[in-house]
């Protein structure tokens, strides 16, 4: 099945150039002929994407109305939003639509849906919960996107294990709640182009999957060596990856299925692993030869 992409006319832009700003830019080429990208190192201008500098608000500013506007941006080291800290009162002055890409750690245990209780119980989902009530509260039409853990090419768990750390994190029936970033960028560009109802849209791959059960399965389909389990309070992990492990919780979306009736590229973690590492193994190979 194909996911249906409507044309446009209107103006997409993203800010950030990180892993899912770079990749929204390439698949924004299939939903417009104008796309700008604003970043504080931007690259040079390519035949289908135009690059801002982020401090040029003048120039920026120029271009933001009439708009469907991304912003990938976490939050600063001062729990600040840096777009909204530097564009947020112009935006309320424009006519555009707004997408935030928040996270799944606003919510707390259990199994949770886009109309689920908020109830975050570390400091990073506390924060995202206020950033994401500051877009909501200012800026009209804009849609929240709780983002499971973004993987994809050049990020994922079988890099460092190639790489000799034989070692996985575990905690026994806990789920990371995961999404391919091709399949985030679709999401993202599909609902906000064809303008959904829903303002809140949890984005994961709707699978529960173990990061231990998906490296087993790759190793074993591509006779590597063999994962090392370790329990994640014996691990010598940072505190803010040990909060990861205390709460499980499933992330599912009604929105996805309901509204957007979306068709996932990788629904299924341990494949889309599999694919990435049979990849990896190939540059590998090239880059030896």
């Amino acid at each position: 099945k194909v996911n249906k992409i409507n044309n446009l006319n209107k103006k997409i832009i993203i800010f950030g150039n990180g892993f899912s700003g770079s990749c929204l830019a390439t698949h924004a080429i299939k939903f417009s002929s104008e796309i700008f990208v604003i970043s504080r190192t931007p690259n040079k201008n390519t035949k289908d994407i135009s690059y801002l500098d982020f401090n040029n608000f003048e120039k920026v500013s120029e271009h933001l109305d009439d708009a469907i506007i991304i912003s990938t941006a976490p939050p600063e080291n001062n729990y600040q939003d840096p777009i909204l800290s530097k564009y947020g009162t112009y935006f309320k002055t424009i006519n555009s639509s707004f997408g935030y890409i928040s996270s799944t750690s606003v919510y707390g245990e259990g199994t949770l849906y886009e109309n689920s209780i908020t109830k975050p119980n570390s400091l990073r989902g506390k924060n995202r919960l206020l950033i994401e009530r500051e877009w909501i509260n200012n800026i009209k039409n804009v849609k929240i996107f709780r983002s499971g853990g973004i993987y994809g090419k050049n990020r994922h768990p079988m890099i460092k294990f190639l790489n000799g750390k034989l070692e996985v994190v575990t905690k026994p029936a806990h789920y990371a709640n995961r999404i391919h970033v091709k399949d985030l960028s679709e999401i993202i560009l599909l609902s906000l182009t064809k303008n959904i109802p829903s303002q809140l849209i949890n984005v994961t791959d709707q699978n529960d999957v173990s990061a231990l059960d998906a490296i087993e399965f790759v190793t074993k389909e591509l006779n590597l060596l063999k994962p090392k389990p370790v329990n994640y309070k014996d691990a010598n992990i940072s505190e803010m990856a040990k909060s990861f492990f205390e709460t499980s919780r499933i992330i599912r979306s009604n929105v996805i299925k309901k509204e957007i009736a979306y068709n996932y590229l990788y629904p299924d973690y341990k494949l889309a692993l599999l694919e990435l590492t049979k990849e990896l193994l190939d540059q590998i190979k090239e880059a030896k030869y």
